[in-house]
């Protein structure tokens, strides 16, 4: 199941149509434990206030939706350097962290990112 939530002042909603359609009044935790009761596999978490700026991933929003989860939680939205990647997999329990922005713009950006993370991370990333 996609998750897209946007941070809205100082609270998070539900959104979709790239975070067009604002869904204010379904609150979040439930619809993640009434997809979980319906047989969700996974969950792909797109912090859409931070998609394409750049600014790191969400942590504080990474955790309450694995903490909420009982199944993985692929995360996305923000990334666009070695430390935001570290500092999500030093900070969060997600299961995997997408990026799109620092993959397609960077050359040789894919393995580059996996070996130093796997000198930084040896014992938690498989190696490359």
């Amino acid at each position: 199941i996609s998750l897209d939530i946007k941070l809205i002042d100082t609270n998070y909603s539900l959104t979709s149509n790239a975070g067009q359609k604002i869904h204010s009044k379904i609150d979040i935790y439930d619809y993640v434990q009434k997809c979980e009761a319906l047989g969700c596999g996974e969950f792909f978490l797109n912090s859409v206030h931070r998609d394409g700026l750049a600014t790191g991933y969400d942590i504080s929003l990474i955790n309450s939706i694995v903490e909420w989860s009982g199944v993985p939680v692929i995360v996305c939205g923000g990334a666009n350097s070695d430390k935001h990647f570290s500092d999500a997999i030093e900070n969060t329990s997600a299961s995997a962290f997408a990026a799109g922005n620092y993959f397609n713009f960077r050359e040789l950006s894919y393995p580059i990112l996996k070996n130093r993370l796997y000198k930084k991370y040896p014992t938690i990333l498989r190696r490359p």
